[in-house]
């Protein structure tokens, strides 16, 4: 196949707008399938088979609809598929792809899109090959083409369309018409529809994509960030040593736990106070006054839940308990947002400029605002010394983001407590007057960020 005038420029980009609006119905049937599917009064399991009846009645009536369907597409690039079949065909197999799906059953969408594509662009090529029979090809030039611009519609990959028609035709005398095709059909559809056939599911559960910030919370979990918990007593201990505990500790709360280790409740400083409380004495242990209802994580939740929590229950802390009900640790607020805020330093960043050469990894990189995220090593007088105890942020209006040790092949999250060793490697961010304060940066960095360069990163 190839182009058979200039004229055909145009048709092509017709062709675009066409498999972005069967790309971006594709979408909005499996989606509508999906949701029927679930409200469906079946028990689950008998769900594929409700499916693979209904899709076996439209494959007796329509046999094209059977099976990954190559036959029909290799039909469609030849031209032999009239154009009512085509019409009728094109709505079936959404249909049917959607329901085997929706159902439980086993597939992919993939191999469908092309299936679909190749309808479309055979219907689109006997339309215009009607209309200018002199300067447009077939209708099966259409069909290949079409194949790439409702994949790149459907699932928002130009990229994989392109180099996928590449790779099926074996030569670039179409090239030209594939990439306007998915280029527009690309375009067109995320305008019609934001998700695509891949991301669909994941945003009925909630998870956008297109927010840098839902993404960072719910790529993490809790047992990526909670510590130890240390106000801990045993469930039998007496409501005089309980005090005791308050007094000698000056916490706020403890959790209470029993002899395995499963997680009984929390006993708030308030609790203690109650008057009726203290007048029973003896008679109270810790389990008889802990507080049994109150809100936990697991290890396994991410920190979108994790952070929801927090919100709704107003506390700074919550308790992580497993799966087997011990407590295994805590997560706090500052906790999940230290994580955040290094991740979105880590790898959001927007409009950055290396300073380094490119040949080597940079030291440091300048952002927005005049500060500087800056690779430096750790000097004599910090050897160890912690982070908490250095208080960076306070000495030199430096914020840590991550830490590499000679033992490590990556950069990873800093521990506030963890004893720095000479050759460690910290990421921080600051000014470069007070990145220079710190410490002369390696590889002759220090010289670019001298008042002069320092001057001009601000400009």
């Amino acid at each position: 196949y190839e182009m058979e005038s200039a004229v055909e420029i145009a048709v092509y980009a017709g062709l675009g707008i066409a498999c972005a609006a069967v790309g971006a119905v594709f979408v909005s049937a499996m989606d509508l399938c999906e949701r029927l599917a679930a409200r469906v009064p079946v028990a689950k399991i008998w769900l594929p088979a409700c499916g693979g009846a209904l899709l076996g009645a439209m494959i007796v009536a329509v046999p094209n609809l059977y099976g990954v369907g190559y036959a029909t597409m290799d039909a469609a690039l030849a031209a032999r598929l009239s154009w009512p079949r085509l019409a009728l065909l094109i709505p079936l197999k959404i249909l049917a792809t959607s329901i085997t799906l929706a159902s439980g059953g086993s597939g992919g969408m993939f191999l469908p899109a092309l299936y679909v594509g190749a309808l479309t662009g055979g219907l689109y090529g006997a339309g215009a090959h009607a209309l200018l029979p002199t300067a447009t090809a077939g209708s099966g030039a259409y069909a290949l083409v079409g194949m790439a611009g409702v994949l790149a519609a459907s699932t928002h990959s130009p990229i994989t369309a392109i180099i996928l028609l590449l790779e099926v035709t074996g030569d670039y005398k179409i090239i030209l018409p594939v990439m306007i095709v998915a280029t527009v059909g690309t375009l067109m559809g995320r305008a019609l529809k934001e998700d695509s056939l891949y991301t669909l599911s994941l945003s009925r559960r909630g998870i956008a994509l297109h927010r840098r910030e839902d993404l960072i919370l719910r790529s993490h979990k809790v047992a990526e960030v909670m510590r130890q918990a240390t106000g801990v007593i045993g469930d039998h201990t007496s409501l005089e040593d309980t005090i005791q505990y308050f007094l000698d500790h000056e916490a706020a709360s403890v959790y209470v736990t029993d002899q395995r280790g499963q997680f009984v409740g929390a006993i708030s400083i308030h609790d203690i106070k109650d008057q009726s409380i203290r007048d029973l004495g003896p008679l109270l242990v810790a389990r008889d006054i802990a507080e049994p209802n109150i809100n936990t994580v697991s290890p396994e939740d991410t920190l979108a839940a994790c952070l929801e929590q927090l919100v709704s229950s107003e506390d700074e802390e919550l308790p992580v308990v497993s799966r087997e009900g011990q407590l295994v640790g805590v997560v706090s607020r500052r906790d999940v947002l230290r994580l955040y805020s290094t991740e979105l330093l880590h790898h959001e960043y927007l409009g950055v400029v290396p300073e380094a050469p490119p040949a080597k990894k940079a030291r440091y990189i300048r952002v927005g605002g005049g500060f500087t995220v800056a690779r430096v090593s750790v000097p004599q007088w910090l050897a160890g010394i912690s982070l908490r105890e250095a208080n960076l942020r306070a000495r030199y209006r430096l914020t840590v983001v991550a830490i590499r040790s000679e033992r490590d092949a990556d950069d990873r999250l800093p521990d506030p407590d963890e004893r720095l060793r000479p050759g460690d490697e910290l990421v921080v961010v600051g000014t470069p007057e007070n990145i220079q304060r710190f410490g002369e940066l390696p590889g002759g960095a220090a010289a670019a960020l001298a008042p002069g360069a320092a001057a001009d990163q601000r400009r």
